[in-house]
């Protein structure tokens, strides 16, 4: 809150330091051969000089944009259920059920992720009757995905191109988490509030 107030101040003491050297140099240019741009540019040398302190000192605009370019997406995202590619569709359905789920990370015997399988796709491989169909047969596996060391504006560059509202976190090629869209949107909403 110091830091606001200390803005404030500077702000207006540079808004009053610019509107006290116009009025100078307005009254030095009559009857005078100065030359005001130069007069002028020499005397908005303090002002640059104390814009400058006032930054080295931390008083940054805040824009939330700009936090999150510097926010790993690591710590945005939230845990991924996964489940192996050998497994049956009908495997994958009982464990969204269970766990209330509508996204899967499909892995390999590697621990590596290889597709997801989602809500939709289980409609679609029902319709179709391959209830007992391996998943790697049937799920999604055009990966979207960002890496952990990635920031959060990545993640959402990707979303937004994608047209995915959430996307697999991964550690090399093994999946680590999950980051959704609303868990970036409550991040912003909380950054714009501090």
């Amino acid at each position: 809150m110091n830091k606001k107030k200390d803005l404030i101040l500077i702000t207006l003491g540079s808004i009053a330091y610019i509107t006290a050297v116009v009025s100078l140099l307005l009254f030095l240019s009559k009857g005078s051969h100065l030359d005001l741009t130069i007069a002028f540019s020499i005397s908005m040398i303090p002002l640059i000089v104390i814009l400058v302190a006032a930054f080295s000192y931390g008083l940054k605009f805040k824009s939330p944009f700009m936090q999150l370019e510097y926010l790993p997406v690591d710590s945005v995202m939230g845990g991924m259920e996964t489940i192996d590619e050998e497994k049956a569709v009908r495997d994958a359905e009982k464990l969204m059920e269970e766990r209330d789920l509508d996204f899967l990370g499909v892995i390999n015997r590697d621990g590596y992720l290889t597709g997801v399988f989602t809500q939709m796709d289980a409609l679609q491989a029902r319709r179709k009757r391959k209830i007992n169909t391996k998943l790697k047969k049937v799920m999604s596996k055009d990966l979207i995905f960002v890496n952990k060391g990635d920031n959060v504006i990545d993640a959402l560059r990707k979303m937004i191109e994608s047209g995915h509202s959430r996307l697999p976190v991964v550690d090399g090629k093994k999946p680590i988490g999950l980051v959704r869209s609303i868990d970036i949107g409550n991040l912003l909403k909380k950054i714009g509030k501090s």
